[in-house]
């Protein structure tokens, strides 16, 4: 709860939003499940704390995130030596969502 109080004022902050001027809604995008329900006591207290509206969740993470692999060359470098080459990085860089995801699951 605190850390999305805290965002919620950093957004304010980059946007230049004084926290006096209410603000029509906050969203919230993730995919854990039962995180409304968990929040659920602490909504209201949100709403006022941060001046605004009303409180959306959003499970699809697609529309707001992109997820990209970025190889960490130095690392990998010393693992593969020879086999870290030009051709590895490239196929690292073209990896879809789908295949991150896979990856993510089962390694």
């Amino acid at each position: 709860m605190i850390s999305i109080i805290e965002m919620a004022r950093f957004l304010r902050e980059k946007s230049k939003v004084n926290i006096k001027h209410p603000v029509m809604a906050l969203r919230l995008v993730s995919n854990q499940d039962g995180l409304q329900e968990e929040l659920e006591p602490f909504l209201e207290f949100i709403r006022e704390e941060i001046n605004i509206e009303s409180i959306e969740f959003e499970k699809a993470l697609e529309k707001y995130v992109r997820e990209q692999a970025v190889p960490n060359h130095k690392e990998l470098g010393a693992k593969l030596n020879k086999a870290y080459n030009k051709e590895f990085i490239g196929a690292v860089n073209s990896l879809k969502p789908e295949q991150i995801e896979q990856l993510k699951r089962e390694g």
